[in-house]
């Protein structure tokens, strides 16, 4: 397995002052990313209108708290003439998911409802107020502050979330645009979380934060598949995808302890009620116990077609430096996603 842990330096800002974009990989996120500077190219030469950004970019903030108990996850997505925000609570005893989703488009009637995005990758604040209740990021190089109030799940709490190394990656994507990840899997959890009813102890949780953005292809798909926990006594992480961010690099990465080492690209395999994931020293096949999806379509415009899975892995990961290591029942997601947006 190849270590590829030195990466450059990371610029002051992902989009510069004449508006032209930083491309590489860096193991630090963005402090700022200077998103009032977006320009849309015209492949034919140019730049289009400045009101085709609100229509081209998307930007998410996708959160994963594994604990021994359960597994939430939390999106906040912002499509620019829309966005929406959702969260399940996957219960490990039961093997059921419970969702809840909250949409809005300018004409929604909920005028008080709100979502504002993080105008950094590492500072900033992301906010969501609405009927379904509220959440809080903030975001900081030391770590990310997360306040959670949702009660349709039952879910409350206030949570520090130590920062470790981040895959932190900007790549061109089709003939005009581009996409930013920043990714960080495994991370500790400190604070107080509770879901249903039930304390979680964050002595035995991890979180994990995906939070992309970009002027993204008009209509593609991925694959992709995000595991963390214990194995061979180290904390895992394990982040890999197919379909999106593979204009010469790949946002495949493993974390061992906090931190990271890149992988090549990854291949998956779809079968009955899960998957066969392969990569760089990893042979993975993922069990679905229960999911998350939607399915919307809106004229020949919009469409979303999405199942995240929830489930259990086994197979082997190799430890850089050393030989590979058995994973057996490590619990983790695989989405498939087909959008057109």
């Amino acid at each position: 397995m190849a270590d590829w842990r030195i990466a450059q330096t990371t610029p002051a800002s992902l989009i510069n002052g004449d508006g032209s974009v930083n491309f590489g990989w860096w193991q630090k996120p963005f402090d700022v990313l200077g998103l009032d500077r977006i320009q849309v190219p015209d492949p034919m030469g140019g730049f289009r209108a400045r009101m085709t950004r609100y229509w081209r970019f998307k930007r998410w903030e996708f959160w994963c708290l594994d604990n021994e108990i359960c597994m939430v996850g939390l999106a906040l997505v912002d499509l620019g003439y829309a966005w929406s925000v959702f969260a399940y609570v996957y219960d490990k005893a039961s093997s059921q998911t419970h969702s809840w989703t909250e949409r809005h488009a300018p004409w929604s009637p909920f005028g008080k409802a709100k979502l504002v995005m993080s105008e950094g990758a590492q500072q900033g604040r992301t906010y969501y107020q609405g009927p379904g209740g509220m959440v809080e990021v903030i975001h900081a190089p030391q770590g990310r502050q997360l306040r959670i109030d949702l009660p349709a799940l039952g879910i409350q709490g206030s949570l520090w979330i130590p920062s470790i190394e981040a895959l932190s990656l900007c790549l061109p994507t089709g003939a005009d645009g581009w996409t930013y990840t920043c990714k960080l899997v495994g991370m500790p959890v400190l604070g107080q979380l509770t879901v249903s009813g039930k304390v979680i102890d964050p002595a035995h949780a991890w979180a994990s934060l995906d939070m992309s953005l970009g002027l993204m292809r008009r209509e593609t798909s991925w694959q992709w598949t995000s595991l963390m926990g214990q194995v061979a006594g180290h904390v895992v992480g394990l982040n890999l995808a197919m379909g999106v961010n593979e204009s010469g690099q790949t946002e495949n990465a493993l974390w061992l302890d906090g931190h990271l080492y890149k992988l090549g690209s990854a291949s998956f395999h779809p079968q009955e009620g899960g998957c066969c994931v392969q990569a760089d020293g990893v042979d993975l096949e993922f069990q679905g116990r229960s999911s998350h999806g939607e399915h919307v379509k809106v004229g020949r415009w919009v469409a979303s077609r999405f199942k995240q899975w929830q489930g259990c892995y086994r197979g082997y990961i190799q430890v850089p430096g050393g030989e590979g290591v058995p994973v057996e029942g490590i619990y983790g997601l695989w989405e498939d996603h087909y959008v057109k947006w």
